[in-house]
């Protein structure tokens, strides 16, 4: 998987001396701390994409739901829904009102 941001080679040197340095020590050697910061820096390239598209898919929802169209069809009720409602199979005990 190819992604478009670049990593910073400071955050990743970062990461690795917080990982050698921090209280639980993923090993004795800097080299697999910064194996394992590169690696926790390219997951967060990709989660940052994926939460950038569910955002992006959130604002086109809410301008969907904000639209006339999509009013226009919440606000009329569905022929069939009501054709079922009063002369359909669970209709048969149902009060209508005198």
């Amino acid at each position: 998987m190819t992604t478009t941001s670049k990593i910073s080679k400071r955050d990743v040197m970062n990461r690795a001396w917080r990982i050698y340095k921090g209280k639980y020590k993923y090993s004795d050697s800097f080299a697999e701390c910064l194996r394992r910061a590169w690696e926790v820096e390219k997951e967060y390239v990709v989660y940052r994409a994926e939460q950038a598209a569910i955002e992006a898919e959130k604002e086109r929802l809410a301008k969907w739901h904000a639209s006339d169209e999509y009013k226009a069809l919440c606000a009329q009720p569905r022929k069939v829904d009501l054709y079922d409602y009063y002369h359909g199979e669970r209709s048969r005990y149902r009060y209508f009102g005198d």
